[in-house]
């Protein structure tokens, strides 16, 4: 009956090198009179949108996974996947967007899903893009 255990606690935060900050957006939504939703986003500072951002700064790590060249609505340039790991469980939808700054730069990256929601050994990944 005897048993000896060994443990080992790691801060997940710091073993997946999570240093960029960003913030998870929720759109309003509304639709025109001719029925297409219109999506109403936070802007920084204004309160009369009824936007929210539901996660505002939060630890994460923004990996570049692929980047292809695509041509949509008429622009041409590189659309880029990524995978976000964020530091805690987030409630997210694809209507949903993340909001990042690097080098003094502003992006918005569209959540498309999101992988390990509840695992407790991994952090959740979310699955995005960056469309030019």
């Amino acid at each position: 009956g005897y048993q000896s255990w060994r443990c080992t606690c790691r801060n997940l935060i710091v073993v997946h090198d999570l240093r960029d900050v960003i913030d998870i957006q929720r759109a309003a939504i509304s639709y025109d009179e001719a029925g297409a939703k219109i999506q109403t986003w936070p802007v920084d500072g204004a309160t009369i949108t009824p936007a929210t951002t539901p996660y505002a700064s939060l630890t994460a790590k923004v990996q570049l996974i692929e980047e292809s060249t695509v041509d949509e609505r008429g622009i041409r340039g590189f659309k880029g996947t990524h995978s976000v790991i964020v530091s805690k469980q987030v409630d997210v939808s694809n209507e949903d967007r993340i909001k990042w700054t690097s080098g003094g730069e502003t992006w918005y990256l569209n959540i498309h899903g999101v992988s390990n929601p509840e695992r407790i050994e991994e952090l959740p990944t979310l699955d995005c893009s960056l469309v030019p």
